[in-house]
C-alpha cells in the first residue's frame, strides 16, 4: 500500500510540475484572446488540460481538450508554418453552447515543457486551429503564444481563438 501511494503521488507531482499556461495571440501579436489553454501533460505522449473561458471570457464553464504530442510540417498547416508541440481537440463550442453542437475545434500549439526561469513563450508563429461541423471544415485562426494574460476590452466584446464574443 506505502509503495501505490508513494507512485500515485509521484505520478501527482510529475503532472503538476509540467503544467503550462499560454495565452493566445492574434498573428500580429496586437490582441490576446480572451481564452487561455493551461496544459498539464498526464502521460506523454497524451495531453490534456482545459481552455479557461470563465476567467476573461465570461463563461459559465470552461473547456477541455486532449490529443497528443506530434509535429505539424508547413506543409500540412492552413497558416503555412510548422509547429512542435500538440495536436488536441476542444469542446470550446459545446462549452459556450451549454449543449450539444457537433462543432470541433481543433489546435495545434507549441507546447513545451517550462524551464527553470518559469514561461517562456516560442518565437514566432506557435498556434494554428481549425474548425469543422458535420464534416465540413469551416475556418481557422492562428497566431503567437503569450506568458501575459489578456486585458479586457472597454467594449465588452471579447474574441477567442475560435469567435467572437457579443
Amino acid at each position: 500500500m506505502k509503495k501505490l501511494l508513494v507512485v500515485l503521488a509521484v505520478l501527482t507531482l510529475g503532472a503538476l510540475a509540467s503544467a503550462q499556461t499560454w495565452y493566445f495571440q492574434n498573428s500580429t501579436g496586437s490582441e490576446t484572446y480572451c481564452n487561455f489553454e493551461v496544459f498539464n501533460m498526464t502521460t506523454p505522449p497524451v495531453a490534456a488540460g482545459t481552455d479557461n473561458l470563465e476567467t476573461y471570457c465570461g463563461g459559465e464553464f470552461n473547456a477541455t481538450f486532449v490529443g497528443y504530442k506530434t509535429s505539424l510540417t508547413a506543409a500540412n498547416n492552413p497558416a503555412g508554418f510548422a509547429v512542435k508541440g500538440v495536436i488536441v481537440g476542444d469542446n470550446i463550442y459545446d462549452a459556450f453552447s451549454l449543449g450539444y453542437t457537433g462543432d470541433q475545434w481543433t489546435v495545434a500549439s507549441a507546447w513545451k515543457k517550462p524551464g527553470k526561469k518559469g514561461c517562456v513563450a516560442p518565437a514566432g508563429e506557435a498556434w494554428v486551429g481549425v474548425a469543422g461541423a458535420s464534416g465540413t471544415y469551416f475556418g481557422d485562426n492562428y497566431g503567437l503564444l503569450t506568458c501575459t494574460p489578456p486585458e479586457i476590452p472597454q467594449s465588452g466584446k471579447k474574441s477567442t481563438t475560435a469567435f467572437k464574443i457579443q
